[in-house]
């Protein structure tokens, strides 16, 4: 590509880390042994290292999937495309990243009326995404006036009860942590929600199942999957006053 119309261009693409390259490698080379000794009817230890052979396929199917980026931005116009816009919304963007569904929201926003906030504490191991790449997307998309970053962390957020119209979380959940982590994250951006706000979520189906149990149990009863079987996008609407944050269901 020209390099011109690079920079000319936003920059949404996630790097894949070398460690999980290197993982993936070693998938190829466990299953390349795997055949050879299989064909030499050595198999207890061929089917030994089926498994780990099979363990790292299964990964880099699901890193392949997480990382194209025209799933990625069918995703993201699917999830935009399911909210009402007035203009006038806040919209609140957890784990944002270099700012694809930000971004996007943004430009369906009115200057001084609505604003887009993106909050993520951008580690390199998770995709590369970086502050700087996000604030010249947002130069390059004209829509510096109508978002704001903030580092932050989505299990404790700085922002009030109900501040938000609209709560996106687009492959950022399961990268929270663990599974309370996860709990925690949803029950802030069901705190932060207005009532009658939506919440959107694109992520692999475990963790979107996941989220529609613990957002059930915080008293979220519309929600839908949008699209999507390996990787899913959850459509929620609150239609009662936000609990507090502290009121969480137990962990198993």
């Amino acid at each position: 590509m020209d390099n011109a119309l690079a920079l000319s261009m936003p920059d949404y693409r996630f790097k894949i880390p070398w460690q999980l390259r290197t993982a993936l490698w070693g998938g190829a080379v466990f299953a390349a042994l795997c055949v050879i000794f299989l064909r030499e009817h050595r198999l207890l230890v061929g089917y030994a290292l089926l498994v780990p052979a099979l363990l790292l396929a299964g990964a880099g199917m699901m890193l392949f999937l997480i990382s194209d980026p025209k799933r990625r931005t069918a995703a993201c116009i699917r999830m935009v495309a399911s909210v009402a816009w007035s203009g006038a919304e806040q919209v609140l963007d957890v784990g944002c990243g270099n700012g694809l569904v930000l971004l996007t929201a943004a430009k369906h926003l009115h200057a001084h009326k609505g604003k887009a906030t993106g909050i993520d504490i951008w580690h390199a191991i998770a995709g590369r995404q970086s502050l700087e790449k996000l604030r010249r997307n947002a130069e390059i998309e004209n829509v510096v006036d109508r978002i704001e970053s903030r580092e932050a962390d989505a299990r404790q957020m700085p922002f009030d009860n109900g501040a938000f119209d609209v709560v996106c979380a687009s492959l950022s959940l399961h990268h929270a942590g663990n599974r309370a982590d996860r709990t925690r994250v949803l029950a802030e951006m069901e705190r932060v929600l207005k009532p009658g706000g939506v919440i959107l979520a694109y992520d692999m189906f475990p963790v979107t199942n996941e989220a529609a149990g613990t957002l059930r149990h915080l008293g979220v009863t519309e929600i839908e999957y949008l699209s999507g079987l390996l990787l899913r996008v959850l459509r929620a609407r609150t239609l009662q006053e936000t609990k507090c944050a502290g009121d969480l269901p137990a962990q198993a």
